[in-house]
C-alpha cells in the first residue's frame, strides 16, 4: 500500500533502501578508524580521513576519549609534542 500522499518511486526508493542498507557501514568505519595510520607526513589527508571516517562510525569528534584513537595513527614524535601542548577541550582545538 502506497500512503495517498506519496509518489509510488518515492516510496519504492525508500523501502529499497530500507531493505538494502549497509547495517555494517558503522563497524567498518571504526575498524578503519583504529588502522588508520598518517601516510608521507601527510596532515590534512590523515585528518580529512579521520573526520570522515568518525562520521561514518557515528562518533563524538568533541568527546576527548577519541583524542587516543586519533593519535594513535600520528608519529611517535608528534603525538609526544601535542601531549606536551595544553589538553584541548574539543576536537577542533
Amino acid at each position: 500500500m502506497i500512503p495517498q500522499q506519496s509518489n509510488a518511486w518515492l516510496e519504492l526508493e525508500k523501502r529499497f533502501k530500507e531493505a538494502f542498507s549497509d547495517y555494517a557501514k558503522r563497524e567498518r568505519a571504526q575498524d578503519e578508524l583504529k588502522k588508520l595510520k598518517i601516510k608521507n607526513d601527510n596532515l590534512d589527508e590523515y585528518l580529512a580521513t579521520f573526520e570522515t571516517q568518525a562520521l561514518c562510525a557515528d562518533i563524538d569528534m568533541n568527546n576527548h576519549t577519541n583524542l587516543r584513537t586519533f593519535a594513535l595513527g600520528l608519529p611517535r614524535s608528534l603525538t609526544d609534542a601535542r601531549i606536551k601542548m595544553e589538553n584541548p577541550k574539543t576536537y577542533e582545538q
